[in-house]
């Protein structure tokens, strides 16, 4: 039952399952109405008796059928018990297990079978349903077969001893062939366990005794008594009823089997992802998640993503020249590859490399916001020219319209890259997706390219429409680069606006604009108690500032400057602000 409805959530998923009856003294696979189509099938019996007969193995293909398509893909294939004729126990008890074993190179047998399966139909999960307890193929089952064992129990103490014999069994067989092949994972599941309260902690304390001997971290899955009549006829739930709560509980087992199957390239990515993820702020990973990130790479070398995906946990754990070679094979890489490709040869001095990597990223869509922003970073140091070929670049188009605009507000360390942020800006504007947040900065960006008069088109409706002291403020000093004088009346909304007791505990830009508002209107006392203010606010941080002198953001030390020169203009009375005696070398129409 478990083992049809973790096959069928798979095959509904777009997965190819193939689901083998090895409870050859209790066939029941072909008893479900979807794998019921070819109750007259062969299946295990007669492929291993063919065997026998011949001395060699037939082809698979006799023995195996599609019992259903889904969509995306996805398909349900069986290999059944056997043809349930009257011959059929006859045909079993034929076979001795031991001789196969020892004189007709059994274990060979078994290996071939394996790889016809994949050879002949590529599925992405086999599913072998043993025979519970001892028995003569029960190794065959947990042993040689499998990848991982799943074993489901119902929680009491008989279980527990059979268990305990088939987990040390896989365990040790696993030991001897951890030379040749990956251990097998162990799946726990608990089964049809009592739907009750627990008032008196038997089960809980059952669980507990049961982790304990079994030695397993947590259950894979807890699948609770189900009452229903539709369990009579054998109704495959995960199909039929996927709302349901016991649909829901095999959903939880079929997502603890592909969590593990790093062969899945599903499972892959995620395990890559929560590694990353778990990797920020540390410096080393564990053992145990190296030697899966090395399996996952070893399953999928070809693959684009799951090496970007690698690059970034070696580069978290500072084996940057693996990373490196990984996002040096030749794929086809996308922008965010290309970005992290350009900060790894950055940070280990290949300048050469990292330009080369960063115009071949502006030049390539798919960018992630963050290593983009990341590699941009860098143009400054390598080479300031290249910020000419970030506005439009299919890099910075495949961003979201908020992500470019957050883009655009990290350029601001000069003049040029002014220029380059009001282009961004400018085509967000022009495409329609700008809020008040992006013509405002917009607006910022022009005033500090003496473009005055566009910014006084963009402002003047932002301050009628409820504008806040922002606005009528930057709307002053761009009226006044337009104009050649400031216009008194604007700055006095400005000062009025204030009077709501916004000052208090204000950031230092704030202070500063109010200084320069005050000035304007000759009210020196309230201007230089601002400067002080600002002073004050300016020696407990240390980050970069926007000054309103400039319409640049500068440094805390340049900040200090600026503030200096707005008291002694206030002294002299020669109030010209920096951002007004730019000269005219900007002009980007």
């Amino acid at each position: 039952m478990s083992l049809i409805n973790v096959a069928a959530q798979l095959a509904l998923s777009g997965k190819k399952v193939l689901v083998v009856d090895f409870d050859l003294e209790a066939p029941g696979l072909t008893t479900f109405d979807i794998t019921s189509t070819h109750q007259d099938s062969k299946g295990v019996v007669e492929y291993v008796a063919a065997y026998r007969e011949t001395g060699e193995s037939p082809d698979v293909s006799d023995f195996i059928y599609v019992a259903k398509e889904f969509s995306e893909k996805g398909s349900l294939w069986v290999m059944p018990a056997g043809r349930q004729d009257s011959g059929y126990s006859s045909r079993l008890n034929s076979i001795d297990w031991q001789e196969l074993y020892q004189n007709e190179d059994g274990y060979i047998f078994f290996e071939d079978l394996k790889k016809q399966w994949k050879d002949t139909i590529q599925p992405d999960y086999v599913f072998i349903d043993s025979r519970t307890g001892h028995s003569d193929v029960e190794g065959i089952c947990t042993r040689q077969l499998p990848d991982a064992v799943c074993l489901l129990f119902f929680p009491n103490e008989q279980n527990l001893v059979g268990l305990k014999t088939v987990a040390r069994n896989i365990r040790y067989q696993s030991e001897i062939d951890k030379q040749l092949r990956d251990p097998i994972y162990l799946h726990f599941a608990v089964s049809n366990v009592p739907d009750l309260d627990d008032e008196e902690g038997i089960l809980e304390n059952t669980l507990l005794k049961f982790q304990r001997e079994l030695n397993y971290e947590e259950l894979s899955a807890s699948i609770r008594h189900y009452n229903s009549l539709s369990l009579l006829d054998q109704e495959i739930f995960s199909i039929k009823r996927p709302k349901s709560r016991l649909a829901r509980e095999y959903s939880s087992l079929a997502e603890s089997i592909v969590r593990e199957n790093l062969a899945d390239r599903s499972a892959a990515l995620k395990f890559l992802k929560q590694t990353i993820k778990s990797l920020r702020g540390q410096s080393e990973a564990s053992t145990y998640l190296l030697e899966k990130t090395e399996k996952v790479i070893l399953h999928f070398p070809g693959d684009p993503e799951i090496s970007y995906l690698v690059a970034l946990v070696y580069e978290a754990i500072g084996r940057a020249v693996d990373a490196l070679n990984l996002l040096s094979r030749r794929f086809h890489w996308d922008a965010a590859a290309l970005a992290v490709r350009s900060r790894i040869n950055y940070r280990l001095g290949n300048r050469e490399g990292a330009l080369s990597d960063i115009q071949e990223m502006l030049n390539t869509g798919g960018a992630k916001f963050l290593p983009f922003l990341d590699a941009i970073s860098y143009i400054p140091q390598l080479d300031e020219k290249l910020y000419r070929l970030v506005p439009g670049s299919p890099a910075l188009m495949s961003l979201s319209a908020k992500e470019r605009y957050f883009a655009a507000t990290e350029i601001d360390e000069g003049v040029a890259q002014i220029a380059v942020k009001a282009e961004i800006l400018k085509q967000l504007k022009d495409e329609g997706s700008a809020s008040d947040e992006i013509l405002g900065e917009l607006a910022l960006t022009f005033i500090g390219l003496g473009r005055f008069s566009e910014a006084v088109e963009i402002l003047e409706p932002l301050a009628e429409s409820e504008g806040g002291i922002a606005d009528y403020f930057n709307l002053a000093m761009a009226d006044w680069g337009r104009s050649g004088h400031p216009d008194t009346s604007i700055f006095t909304n400005v000062a009025e606006l204030d009077k709501a007791g916004a000052r208090r505990g204000a950031a230092a830009n704030y202070l500063e604009c109010l200084a320069i508002t005050f000035a304007v209107l000759n009210e020196q006392t309230e201007a230089l108690e601002c400067l002080a203010q600002a002073r004050i606010q300016m020696r407990s941080q240390q980050r970069r500032e926007f000054s309103a002198w400039s319409y640049t953001k500068v440094s805390s030390t340049e900040f200090m400057e600026h503030l200096n020169e707005i008291e002694k203009s206030i002294h002299e009375r020669t109030l010209n602000p920096r951002v007004f005696a730019k000269p005219d070398f900007l002009n980007l129409h």
